[in-house]
């Protein structure tokens, strides 16, 4: 009865935290899109600067934006709301803007990322931000306005950043607002399509895989989720911090040893997919696994998913959750209890050391045998395997 008692203290503290996470976030973050333009229509006399997709709230209208940079040591500023250089919507030329009619928004840049590494979350009203890049680096982020009148067809983005000549060099004109049940919204593959054609004008892009920038709303989710895991005080914490040594690869089942990651060979899964390429090699170190733990009763098993540092962040922790997953029922099916397996997911945050700027060597999933009850100096008394496999 006094366990019943404590869990239910334990659930009730963690809903009543998870509750007050969630208003944090509604108040900081902004509303969730009521409908996507993944195919915007607009003019723009820039090569390198591109409005990927238009989100529609109900308060809202954000812009999607990317560039790339041209040359070396290539700086781009940034303006707030307030500052005369400030990114603007109008429905007007910039000859008309004292008319009557003409309406004007200032617009709130968000997220901005070189490379989807986040360098400024928020831009404040009177602030600027100088942002440097090299030639090929790829700059996103989201340009907040408040929502035009329905009345309002088309508006033209000007403002922003000045070019070595004096000009606005990010304008766009005849921007199309369309409505929720416009036919002309596109699909992500379009938008996915028009991304590809605007590298492939460039003379270089450093990212190619960087086809979705992570947004303000999956960063808020990685955040929510490490809240959420020091609140329960996961016995696995030592495991997601960045590794610095190269982990050995798997070739007999006498590689495996106590609390040592071992990556496993032939193990290697379809671009962007969590199906493995090459079946039969792959069962043969699945099948490793498999007799260690069969003649190891009581030892359990970690298995740590990953992926390269290219792309969005918030896909790539999905990607490598699915391919470690593909991994565990691959053991399951030869009979192991699934409680004595535990994944852990990084998406790309864990590099091999030697490959920190990029492979397709950091795409693997490694192994971590659990004898003593212990990882890494932490004490694994309390394990919850779907505790740990979200």
């Amino acid at each position: 009865m006094r366990n019943h008692n404590k869990f239910a203290i334990v659930f009730c503290f963690l809903g009543l935290f998870l509750i007050s996470l969630s208003q944090a976030n509604a108040t900081s973050q902004t509303s969730k899109a009521d409908y996507t333009d993944y195919l915007p229509k607009y003019r723009t006399l820039s090569d390198a600067f591109l409005i990927s997709k238009i989100d529609y709230t109900e308060t809202e209208l954000v812009v999607f934006v990317r560039y790339v940079a041209n040359k070396e040591n290539d700086v781009v500023a940034f303006y707030g709301a307030n500052k005369e250089q400030a990114w603007k919507l109008t429905n007007s030329t910039r000859s008309e803007t004292s008319s009557a009619y003409t309406i004007t928004k200032a617009a709130m840049v968000k997220n901005i990322r070189v490379n989807d590494e986040a360098k400024v979350v928020e831009l404040g009203e009177n602030s600027s931000k100088e942002i440097s890049a090299q030639k090929g680096d790829v700059i996103t982020c989201e340009v907040h306005f408040e929502i035009m009148p329905r009345s309002v067809r088309t508006v033209h983005l000007i403002g922003g950043d000045l070019g070595e000549n004096g000009e606005q060099r990010f304008n766009c004109n005849d921007i199309l607002l369309k409505t929720k049940d416009s036919k002309i919204l596109g699909t992500e593959d379009q938008m996915e399509a028009v991304i590809k054609r605007f590298y492939s004008q460039q003379e270089i892009v450093n990212y190619p895989d960087i086809k979705s920038a992570t947004t303000l709303e999956e960063e808020a989710s990685f955040e929510e989720k490490d809240k959420i895991e020091k609140v329960i005080e996961n016995p696995l914490a030592k495991s997601l911090e960045p590794i610095d040594y190269m982990p050995k690869s798997l070739s007999s089942i006498e590689d495996l040893a106590c609390n040592e990651r071992i990556i496993l060979s032939n193990i290697y899964f379809y671009d962007n997919k969590p199906e493995f390429v090459g079946r039969v090699k792959a069962m043969k170190t699945i099948n490793m696994i498999v007799d260690y733990l069969t003649f190891h009763p009581k030892a359990k098993i970690v298995l740590h998913g990953h992926t390269d540092i290219f792309g969005n962040a918030f896909k790539n922790l999905e990607l490598s959750q699915k391919r470690v997953f593909t991994v565990k029922r691959a053991i399951m099916g030869k009979g192991i209890n699934a409680n004595r397996i535990i994944t852990i997911h990084h998406g790309g945050a864990q590099p091999l050391i030697q490959y920190k700027n990029g492979s397709e060597l950091n795409r693997r999933v490694e192994a971590e045998v659990l004898c003593s009850g212990k990882i890494k100096n932490t004490t694994l008394q309390t394990v919850n395997p779907k505790m740990t496999e979200q």
